[in-house]
């Protein structure tokens, strides 16, 4: 068990990390956590458990740079990185945004899981559970949002019946 960074073309391991110690997610807590997510920058790994944890490796080596709570309470059940920020889920229907340091700058109750989070313009879009949401609230979809992707200058999202559409339109 660890964290590896594999090279992409001879599968060779480059390196092995253990996996961060999670801190609870309250003092005496004794619940298991498992990794959520992991994101590459072209220096770092983030790494998000389903708790609320979240640490940071140094890509090169592996070497653990920091670590830390998430603001809010809830357990996590999505994490996505925009260019300066994330966007993040849990399952008490809240999506939040954090600035790149994990400041607390907002968040939002959702009519349901979110599946895709994508920053556009300084503002989050995202599609989830029959609904699509933004900077000007959320709409309902008729299918599910399952992903969202910038086309022709304007954003799409892919839905479970395997159409695209423009996000926020009523399928």
């Amino acid at each position: 068990r660890g964290i590896y960074l594999i090279d992409p073309l001879t599968s060779n391991e480059i390196w092995r990390s253990e996996i961060p110690e999670w801190s609870p997610p309250w003092e005496g807590a004794q619940v298991e956590s498992h990794t959520l997510s992991v994101h590459l920058s072209e220096d770092l790994i983030y790494v998000f458990d389903d708790r609320g944890s979240w640490a940071c490796l140094e890509r090169s080596d592996g070497s653990h740079r920091d670590q830390g709570r998430l603001p809010f309470r809830g357990k996590t059940t999505g994490v996505w990185k925009g260019a300066a920020g994330w966007a993040i889920t849990e399952s008490r229907n809240k999506i939040h945004f954090l600035s790149s340091e994990f400041t607390l700058l907002g968040t939002r109750n959702v009519p349901g899981p979110v599946r895709h989070a994508i920053k556009f313009d300084a503002e989050w879009y995202w599609t989830g559970w029959r609904h699509d949401g933004g900077p000007n609230g959320v709409k309902p979809r008729a299918e599910h949002g399952l992903w969202i992707s910038l086309i022709d200058e304007q954003l799409r999202v892919l839905s479970n019946d395997g159409q695209w559409s423009h996000h926020g339109s009523i399928t």
